[in-house]
């Protein structure tokens, strides 16, 4: 597994599986060649995912970091590089750097707490990496409750 400090470093990453959500959004299940997973991330941290000659765009990682064989990335088709990515299929290559941004204080702020996470506008794949920790760490938080708004 790659150095967390070394964001920007490109690594390759290979897509090993692509989820339709929804007409217009898609889950991208990514990993290295060797299989593992590109970086450690936190919660409410992003990536640069690069397609050569078409460009690079920065994308919410959707995964939570308690999974530790891959990353996922909900993309909704909006612009070129998105365009680019719903036409790829199982197996083909991109490159990923990161982790970018400040992770949400979970295991500070907001342990022994009730939580609110309020989405609106770009939807919930900011939030579903912080979502999927709290879930897996369901002790340490109290109650959990989502609105969301469209």
């Amino acid at each position: 597994m790659a150095d967390i400090k070394e964001p920007l470093i490109p690594k390759i990453g290979v897509v090993t599986d692509i989820r339709i959500d929804t007409p217009d959004v898609k889950t991208f299940r990514v990993v290295t060649p060797d299989g593992k997973k590109a970086f450690e991330h936190m919660p409410g941290q992003c990536a640069m995912l690069s397609i050569p000659g078409v460009g690079e765009a920065m994308f919410s990682i959707t995964s939570s970091p308690t999974n530790t064989e891959f990353m996922e990335f909900s993309i909704k088709k909006c612009g070129c590089v998105t365009e680019w990515l719903h036409s790829m299929e199982v197996g083909q290559e991109i490159t990923i750097r990161g982790p970018y941004g400040r992770p949400f204080p979970v295991d500070t702020e907001f342990a022994g707490h009730d939580l609110l996470f309020v989405a609106g506008g770009i939807g919930l794949a900011p939030l579903r990496s912080v979502i999927n920790y709290c879930r897996h760490y369901r002790d340490r938080y109290g109650k959990i409750d989502i609105v969301y708004g469209s």
